[in-house]
């Protein structure tokens, strides 16, 4: 496959999470009357993939369908194109991209690539660890967790059984957090129930954080309440530890604790995927330095967003969060600033100020911030809900998932391994 540019604009955003979906969807919106220019979208998956609600994905509250959306009907029009295939390497000089499945000439490019996980060089993390960066690792974790309860049951060492039924998340951010949570109400609520009362007495859930605070990002009245409502769901906080390695059936830690576990899971940071270039770009914490339109430094056709960037603005030169909002207003801003560099007219400097802070915390549990107000329990639950079904691509999308949790308020969490 080599597709050419000929007579049209061509626009190739390589990545199709929140930044590359949205980038695409603001630059359709766009240019969805102007023929002379094409959007396509290469991604190594065929499908978008809401990967903020991975945890219930893999705790049985909603099943895979209800986080992914296949590209071809999100982008389903003339206007778009979708190319199947994995990013191998960029020629910026002549403006190429080569993929797994041939090559794409480009007149704008967007860098939208996201991140995947960083072990840290943690020795035995990569190869011993559950994380949950993708679909099938949450499918992978659902079926563990239903597995090691399964086995336990039939062990007579009561080591063993503690080994089986202890589940240790690595992280305290909030992906650790809100994990955590969910594993606690699926195993406790759901799961143990069906099996004798030992089971459920053996159980532990524990956090393992490196700082001595959970969520260190957030403001303290979530770090206070999410404390609070971690220790009511009988999770074990280590914190101000560090894991030193990992093994089949531990975590060495800093400390000298040597924790006996077969589910370790760690969610403890990530680093931005790479590609390759003909010449060297400006890199700097491994992220590709952009500068205040998000443009590549020395290279304005080519745009960068979301995980991979770091961006330089008027007034600072900061990493921004890791987060679904950065990257969507990054989209905005760079599909615009694609159109007014096409049609020469002056770019606008990007920025980003937090439109507020979500964090669930298993059924009717979350904590919120919009502005000064501070929201905790069922409200806050009811407004994280409704926000993240606003954040679905499509409206049948959005009525499904809505139909899905308003289903799962009246029924028991889903306990089939797949």
């Amino acid at each position: 496959m080599y597709v050419k540019k000929g007579s049209r604009t061509r626009i190739v955003i390589l990545g199709g999470g929140f930044g590359g979906i949205y980038a695409y969807k603001y630059l359709h919106r766009i240019f969805s009357r102007d023929s002379s220019v094409e959007i396509s979208l290469v991604d190594k998956k065929n499908y978008f993939l809401f990967t903020p609600l991975l945890h219930e994905v893999a705790t049985g509250s909603l099943g895979p369908h209800s986080v992914t959306e296949p590209f071809r009907r999100i982008i389903d029009c003339m206007k778009g194109d979708f190319f199947m295939a994995e990013t191998v390497k960029i020629n910026t000089t002549e403006k190429i991209v080569y993929t797994s499945r041939g090559l794409l000439e480009y007149d704008y490019l967007v860098l939208a690539l996201g991140a995947t996980t960083n072990y840290f060089d943690t020795p035995g993390a990569e190869e011993n660890c559950f994380t949950l960066k993708s679909l099938n690792d949450a499918l992978a974790l659902k079926n563990h967790i239903l597995d090691v309860v399964e086995i336990a049951t039939k062990l007579k060492d009561e080591r063993e059984k503690k080994k089986f039924l202890h589940f240790s998340v690595i992280g305290g951010g909030a992906t650790g957090v809100e994990l955590a949570a969910e594993i606690s109400e699926y195993l406790y609520e759901v799961i143990v129930k069906k099996y004798p009362k030992e089971i459920e007495d053996m159980v532990t859930i524990s956090i393992i954080q490196k700082s001595n605070e959970l969520i260190p990002s957030f403001p303290v009245k979530f770090r206070k309440k999410c404390l609070s409502v971690l220790k009511k769901k009988r999770i074990v906080l280590k914190l101000g530890t560090v894991v030193k390695s990992v093994g089949s059936d531990y975590i060495q830690t800093s400390n000298g604790e040597k924790i006996e576990t077969k589910t370790p899971i760690w969610v403890a940071g990530i680093k931005p995927n790479t590609v390759k270039t003909e010449k060297p770009l400006k890199i700097f914490k491994d992220k590709i330095v952009v500068n205040e339109y998000l443009q590549l430094l020395g290279d304005p056709n080519i745009f960068a967003l979301g995980d991979v960037c770091y961006f330089i603005g008027k007034n600072s030169t900061t990493s921004l969060p890791a987060l679904a909002q950065v990257a969507t207003r990054q989209a905005k801003s760079v599909a615009h600033n694609i159109e007014r560099f096409h049609n020469s007219r002056k770019l606008t400097p990007f920025s980003f100020k937090s439109s507020g802070m979500l964090l669930s915390l298993g059924n009717f549990q979350a904590l919120g911030s919009v502005g000064p107000f501070f929201l905790s329990g069922f409200p806050a639950w009811f407004f994280w809900r409704t926000i993240y079904l606003t954040k679905h691509i499509t409206f049948t999308k959005r009525v499904k998932v809505g139909f899905d949790w308003f289903i799962e308020l009246f029924s028991e969490r889903d306990t089939t391994k797949i």
